[in-house]
């Protein structure tokens, strides 16, 4: 007797991001959930730990998650992709303060002022730095 298999299909980040936007687009929030995570753990595996393409894809999960409540899950990926865009941005790009803003939102909403005002106080000195080595140059 032979049995039929699925066929083996290798997917990677840009299928996943695609299919999160699919899914989100019909309203499917447990797929679109299921798509983004998948994007951000074969965004590792296939990229290594530093690529930005894990900060944008765990962005895009954070933002979705903290729409639907889940601000646990929010505020973990927003950290890992404000890390990443630390690390491979300047602290002024606007993606990394468009997802510092995010996370402090987040923060606020846990109960995690303090954490929220430190984010954003460490934020706006790495700015102004940045502005005073500009004009000393």
């Amino acid at each position: 007797m032979t049995t039929w298999r699925w066929p083996i299909s290798t997917k990677t980040y840009d299928d996943y991001m695609a299919a999160a936007y699919e899914a989100v687009s019909n309203g499917d929030s447990i797929k679109a959930l299921a798509m983004y995570r998948k994007a951000v753990e074969t965004a590792q595996s296939e990229y290594g730990p530093k690529d930005l393409r894990i900060a944008t894809s765990a962005s895009y999960l954070a933002s979705y998650c903290a729409s639907l409540g889940l601000l646990g899950e929010a505020e973990v990926n927003y950290k890992k992709a404000l890390k990443l865009d630390e690390m491979n941005l300047s602290p002024n790009d606007p993606e990394t303060i468009r997802v510092r803003n995010a996370l402090a939102d987040v923060l606020i909403k846990v109960f995690k002022s303090d954490e929220a005002k430190a984010l954003l106080k460490t934020a706006n000195s790495s700015t102004q730095n940045i502005d005073t080595i500009k004009g000393s140059q």
